[in-house]
């Protein structure tokens, strides 16, 4: 008796283990963002087709994705465009354009609202630079059963810029890099 019940209670035992959700590590949520729900997408979710995945010392998650040294001709007229794009719709959702001369001298992470706007179906993908080669696509976050309200979300993203014609003097490579978007509401 004592056996079928050490065999009964292993084989639970390892079922259960077998079964059991896999720990997941909450990613870093910027402190402007607290009391706010809060979806994180790290640079692993991003479409890795165009960029490079790069360790960089300097995120907070210990990678991005990045243009890298093709970068410059991407900018237009001493701009880098971000935004959100509805394949469905064949409309842009919300964009931000960022002039050279006004961005972060200190080559460092900042965080940059994209904008505001409701999913309305599960084809919207967020693109990085006037390439669009940084991409993330929302399907994996659009709920139909939700209402609007409730799929409408303020994106932010975490990007750096380095070398020129980004920063004055910088002696860094010439470099976009992203390593999250934040789904705010």
């Amino acid at each position: 008796m004592i056996q079928k019940f050490t065999i009964f209670a292993l084989t639970a035992l390892i079922t259960s283990v077998l079964m059991a959700e896999p720990e997941t590590k909450a990613l870093p949520v910027p402190e402007q963002f607290s009391g706010k729900k809060v979806i994180v997408i790290p640079y692993s979710k991003f479409n890795q087709r165009y960029v490079k995945l790069i360790d960089d010392p300097d995120s907070v998650y210990g990678k991005a994705v990045s243009l890298g040294k093709e970068t410059p001709s991407k900018t237009k007229n001493g701009c880098t465009k971000f935004g959100v794009w509805d394949q469905e719709r064949k409309c842009q959702l919300s964009s931000v354009e960022l002039k050279n001369e006004s961005l972060p001298q200190d080559e460092k992470y900042h965080i940059i609202r994209v904008g505001k706007f409701p999913l309305r179906n599960a084809s919207p993908y967020f693109w990085g630079s006037n390439s669009w080669q940084i991409q993330y696509f929302f399907k994996e976050i659009f709920n139909p059963k939700a209402s609007v309200a409730e799929n409408t979300y303020d994106v932010y993203m975490s990007v750096k810029f380095t070398g020129k014609p980004y920063v004055k003097d910088s002696v860094k490579e010439e470099r976009i890099a992203v390593d999250a978007l934040f789904l705010v509401q």
